[in-house]
């Protein structure tokens, strides 16, 4: 993914207009995130002063000392949430901002986050009507059953596709594992699959798809908050998610030919 980002950036700064932001009619500073529709020297050159050096360098230090606290005192969303939220109002003071300007900023800063919470918590409540509903249940049937008509190297490699379509509908792992992995676990034993790589074609078909679903609360999130569209960054995404599964199958098939077990 490191690759297909530089390759993104190296495409949109070539050609502004190829990026996912962009809209027919829209001016540059739209759809870039320039200040105030400034472009060119002027927006590049412009130079920190040191009220804005001292911001960045209290920032920077509260997420650090925020990293640091998760680490040792094992901090929750809970915590962090707080830290951040007393770390703005700090960050507000040092920047010279009083209490009026600082909640002001504060809910303008909110405002692009209503629309991500809202199609993170629609997301949510879909998967879990699925699951809950146990409609999930026949689509995983339905769905295993090939497996035992294609031997343990194909069968391999189609369980990863079989979880990375059921992921579509259940992004959660640990919801997933618990609807696929009592059906899958029997199947790969039938089918002469090893557990091991059982549990490896779930982790792929988990984890590869999740860019792909529009029930991915954090996907969906992400993208409210960048302004861009879900079918306009399905169609961009699409072909690096087949690649990235191709790949996934020929790894799983080999590693189910030469019997793997684990470590």
């Amino acid at each position: 993914m490191f690759f297909v980002t530089v390759r993104y950036y190296k495409t949109i700064k070539k050609d502004p207009t190829k990026s996912l932001n962009y809209e027919p009619g829209m001016q540059p500073y739209e759809y870039m995130g320039t200040v105030s529709g400034e472009t060119g020297a002027d927006s590049e050159c412009a130079a920190l002063s040191k009220r804005q050096i001292l911001v960045m360098t209290v920032f920077g230090l509260g997420v650090i000392a925020c990293v640091t606290f998760t680490i040792r005192n094992s901090w929750t969303t809970k915590q962090i949430s707080s830290w951040f939220l007393g770390l703005g109002i700090v960050t507000g003071i040092v920047s010279g901002f009083d209490m009026n300007k600082i909640a002001r900023t504060f809910i303008k800063g909110c405002k692009p986050m209503v629309f991500a919470s809202f199609m993170v918590g629609f997301a949510t409540a879909v998967s879990l009507v699925m699951t809950d509903g146990q409609v999930m249940d026949t689509i995983v049937n339905a769905l295993s059953m090939p497996l035992n008509a294609m031997g343990s190297v194909l069968g391999a490699g189609f369980m990863v596709v079989i979880n990375a379509l059921i992921n579509l509908l259940i992004p959660s792992g640990s919801g997933q594992a618990a609807v696929v992995m009592p059906l899958m676990v029997p199947l790969a034993d039938l089918s002469g699959i090893t557990r091991q790589v059982a549990v490896q074609a779930f982790q792929f078909g988990d984890g590869l798809s999740n860019l792909a679903t529009p029930l991915n609360g954090p996907l969906m999130g992400c993208l409210a908050l960048a302004g861009v569209n879900f079918p306009k960054y399905f169609k961009w995404a699409i072909k690096y998610i087949f690649i990235e599964i191709g790949v996934a199958v020929l790894v799983t098939m080999g590693l189910q030919l030469a019997g793997w077990t684990g470590l």
